[in-house]
């Protein structure tokens, strides 16, 4: 009966949070066909208004998380988004991100594993400028599920490991149609997973994560337009186009990363066998 009411307990967070960023695509979805179609056809293709739009659904998203979480466990400090060292947190998460993929565009350049060229133009500058906000407010609200209700509700129910363990699966689940079904590349996302849920437990802070998660999206997509073919590259600024069918890169400096925050948090391991605790 313990260990029913203990699976209960672990599957619950992941299951709703499937369901209810469904029904918020489906939602953002409808209005956004809405808005364009029906009410102003003439804005479709404006970067700006597609900006706000995006970010606009991203709120809207997060909201009915912080509500779920008020609903369900009664304390939103579970999602771990505290204002404590904001600007050094999100500074430091936000170096991580970048950091991490140029490490990966470096070592697939070092190791002639994929064509590196500048496609910038005067142009982009404002297409840049909106892709940071978007890729920052994709990012916070990706964390607000994964390392917020999904890792915080099941921490809090039974403890930090466990969170670790099952919202990076369920983050590497999420992203399926990214990979085109259960391939290599899932690995990355959970070993990506991994790494921005040991930097909440490593800083206590979830910005920290959602920083991370929002220059990572942001530099392999546009900045450095990383992918396996010229059609695939979002590249603004530049692009990278690696040879293998697999990005075996990315899998093996999120594996480096992850190693190292193993061994930061191996300090604070007693904490992983204990239920989430606010400080």
């Amino acid at each position: 009966m313990k260990i029913i009411k203990k699976t209960v307990v672990i599957l619950i967070p992941p299951i709703l949070s499937f369901f209810i960023a469904l029904f918020g695509l489906f939602i953002s979805s409808y209005l956004e066909s809405i808005f364009y179609e029906q009410l102003f056809p003439n804005l479709q293709g404006n970067l700006f208004v597609s900006l706000i739009m995006d970010v606009f659904f991203f709120l809207m998203i997060s909201f009915l998380f912080i509500l779920l979480t008020k609903i369900i466990y009664k304390d939103i400090r579970i999602l771990g988004f505290s204002k404590k060292n904001f600007f050094k947190n999100f500074f430091f998460g936000y170096l991580t991100g970048a950091f991490i993929i140029t490490f990966i565009v470096a070592g697939y350049v070092l190791v002639g594993g994929a064509d590196f060229q500048e496609v910038f133009s005067k142009s982009s500058w404002s297409k840049l400028l909106i892709s940071i906000v978007f890729y920052l407010a994709q990012g916070s609200q990706e964390e607000v599920i994964s390392r917020g209700f999904v890792l915080g509700g099941i921490a809090k129910k039974t403890n930090l490991l466990w969170g670790v363990i099952v919202s990076s699966l369920f983050f590497m689940l999420m992203h399926l149609s990214n990979t085109g079904g259960f391939t290599l590349e899932l690995l990355d996302y959970f070993l990506i997973g991994m790494v921005w849920a040991l930097l909440r437990i490593l800083f206590s802070n979830t910005w920290v994560a959602a920083a991370s998660h929002g220059a990572y999206n942001f530099f392999m997509s546009d900045f450095f337009g990383l992918a396996n073919s010229p059609k695939d590259s979002e590249g603004i600024l530049f692009q990278t186009i690696y040879h293998s069918s697999v990005d075996y890169m990315s899998i093996i400096v999120s594996s480096i990363v992850l190693v190292i925050l193993i061994i930061l948090v191996w300090r604070k391991r007693n904490i992983l066998n204990k239920p989430l605790e606010f400080e």
